[in-house]
């Protein structure tokens, strides 16, 4: 198995219903692992009900139920580090119970996995909230500012959608995954955006054109519209993004 998606799941059965509908459209998702982590609440058992649908159509999956709350940090943090516990995948998609793909995101990150440069890169970074209409296959390095929003109670803040290797999360996330007492908001200082804005010397790659909205409570810059006309013009169409035009995006800049 070359890919695994981890997710980290809370009190929002609402969203993740849409998530995990984006999911099971996915083409490429029957070819991945799915693993996912769940904070304990009231609807613990909603989430439970749809992670098993999700899992249903996944290569192969567990999920945890933490049995407490452990927040935003530490269900992040399980999340990730089970998927590469339990899987041999050499690449794992993290992404939050509000996080919708598109249905070519995980064409995206296979294209990533058979990067000869992945190394250099501490992830794949698949939302981006600025997107660039007219150059939706360019992928160009990024140290984070580009794709993190500044939220009106001063947080930088976006939803979590990264693919990072196994070497990357072993020698680099994992060792820094720490809460800093200067952070704007201390409950989301492990989370890959702000770690990224506070080690500037990391690059991540970023995608032009989103593959992922945050259907949050905080939104997103990339509308459902966006996503909508993906799955017609690919999913419905029977055309896909072909590892050509991956290669040929993937020579921008360098990379």
């Amino acid at each position: 198995m070359e890919i695994a998606v981890a997710m980290s799941a809370w009190k929002r059965p609402k969203y993740l219903e849409r998530v995990v509908d984006s999911l099971i459209r996915n083409p490429r998702f029957k070819e991945c692992g799915f693993y996912a982590t769940i904070d304990a609440s009231e609807k613990e058992m909603e989430v439970v009900r749809l992670l098993q649908k999700a899992k249903r159509y996944a290569k192969v999956g567990a999920f945890r139920r933490n049995g407490k709350r452990l927040g935003v940090l530490l269900n992040n943090f399980a999340a990730v580090n089970m998927a590469f516990e339990k899987s041999d995948a050499e690449v794992v998609l993290f992404m939050q119970d509000d996080s919708w793909i598109s249905p070519d995101a995980i064409d995206l990150v296979k294209w990533f996995h058979d990067l000869p440069s992945r190394h250099e890169f501490v992830a794949l970074w698949l939302c981006n909230y600025k997107s660039e209409w007219q150059r939706p296959f360019d992928i160009v390095p990024s140290r984070g500012d580009g794709a993190i929003e500044m939220r009106k109670d001063g947080c930088r803040f976006h939803g979590e959608m990264w693919a990072m290797t196994r070497m990357m999360w072993e020698e680099v996330w994992k060792p820094n995954w720490s809460i800093h007492k200067d952070a704007p908001h201390p409950s989301y200082t492990g989370t890959f955006s702000l770690l990224m804005h506070a080690n500037p010397e990391w690059r991540a790659l970023l995608p032009m054109w989103s593959r992922g909205i945050h259907i949050g409570k905080y939104g997103g810059g990339c509308s459902p519209s966006f996503h909508d006309r993906l799955y017609g013009d690919i999913v419905c169409s029977g055309e896909s993004h072909t590892k050509d035009e991956f290669k040929l995006c993937g020579q921008v800049d360098g990379v």
